[in-house]
């Protein structure tokens, strides 16, 4: 029964997580359609992308010590381009990122 309860809360915070993308900043109504197969693809994106800056977040604080070695030398943000690439890049794709909207942007 316990089982149970968890996947339905898992379910349940898979189907809001896609609901609550910003919608694009330039007010200019969208020339792309989603599809149903845009919204199920996003089902196992977005989890999987909270995963992944979860993950990134626990690696950023393990490897915060050798990234205080470099940061001693210039230039000095060491820490800022491990941030974006750990914790970031993944969660901008899992809370910001539209539905079937599947473009990496550069974080340089």
């Amino acid at each position: 029964m316990k089982t149970l309860k968890i996947g339905m809360l898992i379910l349940a915070l898979t189907c809001s997580i896609s609901s609550h993308a910003e919608p694009p900043t330039n007010h200019e109504p969208s020339k792309r359609t989603v599809s149903g197969n845009d919204v199920i693809i996003d089902m196992a994106l977005r989890p999987a992308g909270f995963i992944a800056t979860i993950a990134g977040a626990a690696l950023y604080v393990g490897l915060s010590p050798f990234t205080a070695f470099s940061h001693a030398f210039s230039p000095h943000n060491s820490f800022q381009k491990l941030g974006k690439v750990l914790v970031v890049t993944p969660a901008k794709f899992t809370f910001s990122r539209p539905v079937g909207d599947y473009t990496h942007e550069s974080i340089y």
